[in-house]
């Protein structure tokens, strides 16, 4: 259900309805965590329970360890994806005054962010808006092929992962309690 949800955000573009987006996430959230629940009593149940406390924590610990490693990676992604994308753009006509305020769209968050675009949009001199227009296209193109790599990429690794899955071991699920003596 993720790979799915992550193929389809991969293939969206910057005119995607919210309603849309809101779906894909869903889709998305919901296999993962359809996929946590049953690996987490996986590894629970393949442990004896005097080592359940340590296979718990060791899943949680691995999961941590690998969101910091895919956020990383993906983000390595999206900003190597965003330069590639940048270097077409001919910045060499710009005026030297309208330089620092163009500066602030090293940020990608400030594209999403339509007030502070219209904001800085009337600080600039009137010869400089089509420029600035054609700039700011140019950003939201970049950052939506960015994305589409990002989000392709985890599809790729979910579906590996998904994949892998069934090579695991299959382990019965205890249906009572194991009970110990408590020696005193």
């Amino acid at each position: 259900v993720s790979v799915v949800g992550l193929l389809l955000l991969s293939q969206m573009d910057m005119n995607i309805s919210q309603w849309q987006l809101v779906l894909y996430l869903i889709l998305v959230g919901f296999g993962i965590g359809m996929g946590l629940t049953v690996f987490t009593l996986t590894v629970q149940n393949s442990v004896g329970q005097e080592y359940l406390g340590v296979a718990t924590a060791s899943t949680q610990l691995f999961r941590s360890i690998g969101g910091t490693v895919g956020v990383a990676l993906l983000g390595t992604v999206l900003n190597t994806t965003m330069k590639e994308k940048m270097t077409s753009f001919d910045s060499s006509q710009v005026p030297d005054e309208a330089k620092a305020t163009l500066a602030k769209f090293q940020d990608p968050n400030l594209l999403l962010d339509h007030t502070r675009i219209d904001a800085i949009r009337g600080q600039l001199p009137e010869q400089v808006l089509p420029m600035f227009n054609e700039l700011i296209l140019h950003l939201q193109v970049a950052l939506n092929h960015a994305l589409s790599n990002v989000f392709l990429l985890a599809a790729i690794v979910m579906a590996i992962a998904a994949l892998l899955t069934f090579a695991i071991k299959e382990v019965p699920l205890r249906s009572q309690k194991e009970t110990r003596k408590v020696e005193e």
